[in-house]
């Protein structure tokens, strides 16, 4: 099997955005471990419990700043997931679909 680089692009000037970097700058590093992971079809509850906490408010920040923009309600749907969500696969999901509203909106 090919190696598969997990890394991501850390810079504010690249497609992830400042913001996104500002509101995952201790993370990154989880974050990566958990899309390796989901490649190979492992949970490690041990990483995704701590990160889905952290993920669940840095969105809150997030809606905080949009202030009612046209993308708060997409990010309401998500946290509304998000506070439904009991197992790791569902935890996994949420935090992959917060990550991803995010670089879109950085």
């Amino acid at each position: 099997m090919p190696k598969i680089n997990f890394k991501r692009k850390k810079s504010g000037d690249g497609a992830w955005g400042a913001g996104l970097d500002y509101l995952f700058k201790d993370s990154w590093n989880d974050l990566d471990k958990i899309v390796e992971d989901n490649y190979y079809g492992r949970h490690n509850q041990k990483l995704i419990n701590p990160l889905f906490l952290k993920v669940f408010l840095a969105l809150e920040e997030a809606i905080l700043l949009m202030k009612n923009s046209n993308w708060t309600k997409k990010a309401r749907f998500i946290q509304k997931f998000g506070s439904s969500a009991k197992t790791l696969n569902e935890k996994v999901i949420f935090i992959d679909s917060v990550v991803q509203f995010l670089r879109e909106t950085s």
